[in-house]
């Protein structure tokens, strides 16, 4: 539809038809359209997923301020696009030459697009606040939140406005399809006057896509035109196969699966992708689930613990509210679905609200929509059934927060307190007993467990189990055969082989925990299923379906360890990146693959394998193309997931430490001890034994030190609190000390602090992630301030001591003697 030469062409993005248009925008859709955008603009080299964006925004503001200024100024360009497309306006060449590009302010490009181009009001006011903000270096947290949320808007706004044009296209497509679909039908009637019995079918399938035709361009209207137009699409690509002769209508029903859309391109990708956060597969009603859903259901201890409240709520004499609360995307829905259709006598007089986000309005918050279905346990009202709601932390937060400015609700309020989870908890009402209102808290529910032998996830093993299983209940794999039987093969499907090996999903899974233990990241259900398509399907692929993407860097332990970009967990997999360690097994791979003659020989014997190491064919062609440094980094990364954890890893002592501690194994638990003591005459440095220094200041002439007699201490109550069995609910770290003083070991600490033991002087930037082990220094300090009465001073440059000591009866302040 651009009419301008190549010159002066639109930068448009390319298809985003697998994105469907929410009647108002949620999280899913916008960080779809999120990953599209980064892409496009080659934005993905600065890490700008949004997921990581919005925690930078929380955590480490000055960094998201910077990342903002460059993310803005590519989302104005973006902007002008589409606007100058929708009036047919040709764009300024200062704003399509990236070197005239360059020296145009950011503020001059909003500027011109309102003045000129005819941007909104509302989004040139949104556009101002950002303006105003990243005219700064550093600003307030609450302050860059807010603009962040500007920011949104206009994304959203964005996302509209390439639909609107898209719709728009398809339209002006579907046209020429309807002239196509006449001179087929001229064309065929011809064929079947020389041979009347030939091919009918074919005439009725033309004219059933005629009708389906017909219909639709009487409905393209407002909300049903996108869906509308989407299916003229799909039917006119079908016409142009057929007139190619590459298609007839008896291998279209042939082709697929019974009971599935007739699709001409990969039945395994759409299925695949259904794991997708922004997929309708993940998103589950609480009043119906589908087989797919079904199939995958794994049972938890928080299902036991629903049925069994369940169960009381229906022998109760008096209504009863229970709330299942917890975080986006962790199974409450799911597990009410699956509960209602296998236990339905669970639910008799129940009333279910499956997600309190929702509104039953589009004009009114999900909080009204929830004051009114809370209305019947309001104080002095009757209740005449059960209510089950499934609701997320932050909506429960604001619908306190709304009835007590309302000053209503106050006994649901006051048990709200009782859960001590939100910071206003008043402790007087923590012992209040509430018979009629229950929570199931789905955040108290570890997806991992540790043993003697490590760490282990029987939710996360049993998913990537079932789709991987080889056998007809899984959709995934009779997909997968079918295309393997149509020759439809990517590196997609190259993974997901990958995956069937189950060495390989145990170690993903160790994986996992290893980096949700070390970043304490919450892993929701839905974020483990967008992972599993992240470690099979590529960015390549899932922004051009038609790809095959055949390259090394687009394998699983490559799209596993070297995508930080594509979300917080995969960024948590690239901190552990084998390839970052120096040792001396790491550089014989890296020599043998420059050097060996017979390179696959070694490999196999370096992997301990029989068969064919895994993408036999890319790392081939990529030593073919001298592609070296790049199957070096391949080969670390596969032999990470081919072999078990090292047993000498910081992880792995880690783990062994935390077990001890839940069980009470003081023996163990005494190498923690020896490893601590090291670390405090090592932190700032000692002069001589059981002496450390105050400050880490060399350059003063004299130095300041104490001595310590350290008394091992730790949390009395946790240590040994696990007497049977693994260990299932922990917390991610030990808590330990010394002299009543104790602090929170965590695997990120115990990192910094084991190296520090084997000899290592801390760097400014270990000593600012050790921030609680630095608080907890100056704390033992303190008290042995306190506590001692002599100091030792040391000259630095000729090591001289001399001990300074508070006179009992002397008037002078101190004494001081060389020693």
């Amino acid at each position: 539809m651009t009419t301008l030469d190549e010159k002066h062409s639109y930068n448009l993005f390319p298809s985003i038809d697998n994105i469907s248009t929410p009647t108002k925008m949620d999280e899913a859709t916008l960080e779809s359209f999120w990953e599209v955008f980064i892409v496009h603009y080659e934005l993905e080299i600065h890490k700008f997923s949004y997921e990581l964006i919005k925690t930078m925004v929380r955590y480490n503001p000055d960094g998201a301020l910077k990342n903002m200024k460059i993310l803005f100024r590519a989302l104005g360009q973006a902007r002008l696009n589409y606007l100058a497309e929708e009036k047919s306006m040709e764009i300024d060449e200062a704003f399509i030459d990236d070197k005239k590009f360059a020296l145009v302010a950011t503020e001059q490009l909003w500027e011109t697009m309102y003045s000129i181009y005819g941007l909104s009001v509302s989004e040139y006011q949104e556009a101002k606040a950002i303006l105003k903000l990243i005219k700064h270096e550093q600003v307030p947290k609450n302050i860059l939140l807010a603009g962040f949320n500007s920011f949104e808007k206009l994304v959203t706004e964005l996302f509209y406005a390439v639909k609107k044009q898209q719709s728009i296209e398809r339209i002006f497509n579907s046209n020429f399809a309807s002239q196509e679909v006449k001179e087929l039908q001229i064309k065929n009637t011809k064929e079947i006057k020389q041979n009347p019995n030939q091919n009918e079918s074919f005439q009725d399938h033309i004219l059933s896509l005629q009708l389906e035709e017909s219909q639709l361009s009487t409905k393209n209207e407002v909300l049903e035109e996108s869906a509308a137009t989407t299916l003229i699409e799909e039917r006119s690509a079908e016409l142009i196969n057929i007139m190619s002769g590459n298609l007839t209508p008896e291998t279209i029903v042939n082709s697929v699966p019974e009971n599935q859309p007739i699709k001409f391109g990969s039945m395994f990708l759409q299925k695949i992708k259904g794991l997708q956060k922004s997929s309708n597969e993940t998103v589950v009603n609480a009043n119906e689930l589908g087989d797919f859903q079904s199939y995958m259901h794994i049972e938890r201890k928080i299902e036991r613990d629903t049925v069994e409240m369940l169960k009381e709520m229906q022998s109760a004499s008096s209504p009863q509210l229970l709330l299942l609360l917890g975080s986006v995307g962790d199974g409450k829905s799911h597990l009410l679905a699956y509960l209602k259709s296998t236990k339905p006598e669970l639910f008799e007089n129940v009333y279910i609200h499956n997600d309190a986000t929702e509104s039953h309005s589009r004009t009114r918050p999900a909080e009204e929509t929830l004051e009114r279905i809370l209305a019947p346990f309001e104080d002095g009202q009757e209740p005449k059934q059960h209510i089950v709601i499934a609701i997320n932390y932050g909506k429960l937060h604001n619908f306190y927060l709304m009835q007590e400015e309302k000053e209503k609700f106050q006994c649901f309020r006051s048990y709200i307190d009782s859960l001590n989870i939100f910071k206003n908890v008043k402790d007087s009402k923590a012992n209040l007993t509430f018979e009629n209102f229950h929570t199931v808290d789905f955040s108290k529910e570890k997806y991992y467990s540790i043993n003697e032998k490590g760490v282990y996830s029987v939710f996360f093993t049993s998913i990537l189990e079932k789709i991987a299983a080889q056998n007809e209940s899984n959709e995934i794999y009779k997909a997968w055969l079918l295309d393997k039987e149509n020759n439809k093969w990517t590196i997609a499907h190259e993974n997901y082989a990958f995956v069937m090996n189950e060495q390989i999903r145990k170690r993903i899974v160790e994986k996992l925990i290893h980096v949700i233990i070390r970043n304490k990241l919450i892993v929701s259900t839905r974020e483990f299923y967008n992972l599993i398509v992240d470690l099979i399907v590529p960015p390549e692929i899932l922004l051009s379906p038609q790809s095959t993407a055949f390259s090394l860097n687009n394998s699983l332990p490559n799209l596993l360890f070297n995508h930080p970009e594509r979300s917080a967990i995969l960024l948590g997999f690239n901190e552990l990146d084998p390839v970052l360690i120096k040792n001396s097994l790491n550089d014989e791979l890296i020599a043998s693959i420059f050097m060996h003659p017979n390179l696959e020989i070694y490999l196999k014997d370096a992997f301990q394998i029989q068969d064919q190491i895994p993408f036999d064919s890319h790392w081939k062609n990529a030593i073919a193309i001298n592609e070296h440094l790049e199957v070096a980094g391949f080969v670390i990364r596969l032999k990470e997931l081919l072999n078990e954890e090292d047993a000498n890893t910081d992880f792995s002592h880690f783990i062994r430490y935390l077990y001890a501690f839940f069980k009470g194994d003081g023996d163990v638990i005494e190498e923690v001890f020896t490893i601590l003591e090291k670390v405090v005459f090592q932190w700032k440095g000692s002069p001589k034994e059981s002496y450390a220094y105050l400050t880490n200041n060399l350059k003063k002439e004299f130095r300041m030190a104490i001595p310590m007699d350290l008394d091992r201490t730790l949390d009395q109550e946790v240590f040994g609190s696990v007497e049977d069995g693994d260990i299932h609910a922990a917390n991610h770290y030990i808590t330990i000390g010394f002299n009543d003083i104790n602090f929170e070991l965590d695997l990120k600490l115990f990192e910094i602090l084991r190296h520090v033991s084997n000899g290592r002087r801390p760097n400014l930037y270990e000593a600012g992630q050790a921030i609680q082990f630095e608080d907890f220094y100056n704390k033992i300090v303190k008290y042995f301030e306190d506590k001692e009465k002599k100091l030792l001073l040391v000259h630095v440059q000729t090591n001289s001591y001399y001990e300074i000591s508070k006179p009992r009866f002397s008037k002078a302040k101190f004494d001081v003697k060389r020693v």
